[in-house]
């Protein structure tokens, strides 16, 4: 179906989002860094990076014994880890930057139906009203659009880098490394390998929320901006922190325009939580692809 009427359409998006293609969730991060962080030297980290064996179990320690959800919130308050900590991160999340995994008939995958959602001619494609704010690390919703775009369309690079780069995706809390058609610095392709200078890079291209002065933040400046030109707003695999939704303006959004996924949450935690913004957010139970499916207006 090509869309002629489609409102100016935001799509945020958390961990859960990127959970079907393989990718953990917050508190399976937090076990995989330790794991990480705990192998005996020497390894990658201490050969290469510099890192010491020391302050790789003193992190990993602390961190397993912290009571904390996520990597993220536990290096935001200790700014002397955060170095190993970004370093370790993009390791574990480099090794599941693999093309096949976002092409295979998973269950809860929900990019291929927002895709075929958005279908039009190759040359306005861009011109769907879309954008996205993304709270991931991972490029996993640009490499499946690009790779799709090429091989629907059977067009170059260049072309499909001009319809994908008018497309606003925004990452909050930065990204494992630009993508070689995304025409930045510190590039990055979408690849499983590792080795010390693609760790490098993406552990250079995350941030911390401890890194982040709001006012000053690009990313975050322009995902305020286009929450607050949106004519409906979709959360998907959200876990709707506090702190994350107050950063881009979530928290204060017009009511009746949002509506979030709650995979996973109990019915009280679901109320709970539209509470607490005072029902501007309707979330409902489910989850991505069940909100393409069910919620969003197209």
């Amino acid at each position: 179906m090509v869309r002629q009427d489609m409102k100016r359409t935001v799509f945020v998006l958390g961990a859960g989002a990127s959970a079907p293609y393989k990718f953990p969730l917050g508190t399976q991060l937090l076990r995989l860094v330790i794991n990480c962080v705990i192998q005996p030297a020497p390894n990658l980290f201490t050969s290469y990076l510099g890192q010491r064996p020391d302050v790789m179990r003193a992190f990993g320690d602390a961190l397993s014994k912290s009571g904390k959800m996520s990597v993220d919130a536990f290096l935001e308050h200790r700014p002397e880890f955060i170095e190993i900590g970004k370093l370790a991160i993009a390791y574990v999340l480099i090794r599941r930057e693999m093309t096949g995994a976002l092409f295979e008939p998973l269950e809860g995958a929900w990019m291929q139906y927002l895709f075929n959602c958005l279908n039009r001619p190759f040359d306005t494609f861009s011109n769907n009203l879309v954008s996205f704010i993304t709270f991931n690390y991972d490029r996993s919703l640009e490499h499946y659009f690009f790779t799709c775009l090429q091989h629907s369309y059977g067009k170059t690079d260049k072309e499909c880098a001009e319809q994908l780069n008018k497309i606003p995706i925004v990452h909050v809390h930065g990204t494992l490394g630009a993508l070689p058609w995304q025409g930045r610095d510190d590039v990055r392709r979408f690849s499983s390998e590792v080795d010390p200078g693609t760790l490098q890079v993406a552990a250079r291209n995350i941030k911390i929320i401890h890194d982040t002065i709001d006012g000053n933040d690009p990313e975050i400046t322009t995902a305020k901006a286009l929450l607050a030109n949106a004519e409906q707003i979709y959360i998907l695999g959200f876990g709707y922190d506090p702190t994350n939704m107050a950063r881009i303006g979530l928290d204060s959004i017009p009511a009746g325009i949002s509506h979030g996924s709650g995979h996973g949450l109990t019915e009280h935690e679901r109320h709970l939580k539209m509470l607490s913004v005072n029902g501007r957010i309707h979330i409902s139970n489910n989850d991505c692809l069940g909100m393409l499916r069910n919620v969003v207006q197209w």
